[in-house]
């Protein structure tokens, strides 16, 4: 799977209102991939991801971290 295909599935989940743990896991897996050449990438799905699993507590730690990367785009 190339990185476009990787970042192109995890934007795929945010249409649907709730995602399963399979997709989960494979969305993590792929940011997991992603992580070292684009964090701000990583460390805002990652957030947006877990807001979709209902995991807010740690949606709000990864969403800081996005902040802390870029805090001039606050997206």
């Amino acid at each position: 799977m190339t990185e476009r295909d990787m970042r192109n599935y995890v934007q795929r989940l945010y249409r649907y209102k709730s995602v399963s743990d399979r997709q989960f896991r494979n969305a993590v897996n792929n940011l997991e991939q992603l992580r070292e050449n684009d964090p701000y990438f990583y460390y805002f799905n990652m957030g947006k991801l877990h807001s979709l699993f209902g995991d807010a507590n740690e949606a709000l730690n990864y969403l800081e971290k996005a902040l802390e990367l870029k805090p001039e785009n606050p997206t």
